[in-house]
């Protein structure tokens, strides 16, 4: 989900049918990466910044990966410039797992911005919340949404929230809470899927 200017926010799904395979997540850079925590950020030659902050798995690890490394030499194309590479693996070879990025492009010299993982309170809803505005993305497939209850901070305003049924009918009901404010979503309303709407509308 692209949230306009520079963020984007990236769900994935993994899963195996036999357990004890790993599950990682790729991005390409142009130049390398520098990684501390949960974030990691490139810097292009000309100054440009792209940092990324991985909210999930939770106990994700994050490292750069270089040229030198005989993969990467294995696998880019002849004379192709993006050769170097970030992995966020999900330690433990899990069956199922998410991942869950945000990536923000910025000017140099500017700094990342806060990204916060929320979720729905039946855990099947996960997302991110940066820079006022939050995305939701359905953990598992297939079910069409009855009813979706979150906290978001009070300040984020839009939400996007995927997996909806396209011009369908969704009550949204919003109030302050602990830690922000309360969201609720449920089928049946005058507010269409695939429109988006901000927080209460």
């Amino acid at each position: 989900m692209w949230l306009k200017p520079d963020h984007i926010v990236v769900y994935d799904r993994a899963q195996s049918q036999t357990a004890g395979r790993f599950k990682r997540w790729w991005l390409q850079l142009p130049q390398p990466a520098t990684v501390s925590g949960a974030r990691a950020t490139m810097q292009t030659t000309a100054g440009q910044q792209l940092f990324l902050t991985s909210l999930l798995p939770a106990n994700a690890t994050l490292s750069a990966v270089n040229t030198v490394e005989q993969h990467i030499l294995d696998t880019a194309a002849d004379d192709d410039p993006v050769q170097t590479r970030l992995k966020v693996e999900a330690p433990g070879d899990p069956t199922s797992v998410r991942f869950l990025q945000v990536l923000q492009g910025a000017d140099a010299g500017a700094g990342a911005d806060t990204a916060t993982l929320i979720g729905s309170d039946d855990g099947t809803f996960a997302g991110a919340a940066v820079r006022g505005a939050a995305v939701l993305f359905p953990v598992n497939l297939g079910a069409p949404l009855s009813s979706l209850v979150f906290t978001a901070p009070a300040s984020v305003t839009p939400f996007l929230i995927t997996g909806l049924t396209p011009d369908a009918g969704y009550t949204v009901q919003s109030a302050p809470g602990p830690g922000g404010r309360r969201e609720a979503v449920g089928a049946g309303g005058r507010t269409k899927g695939g429109t988006g709407w901000g927080g209460g509308v």
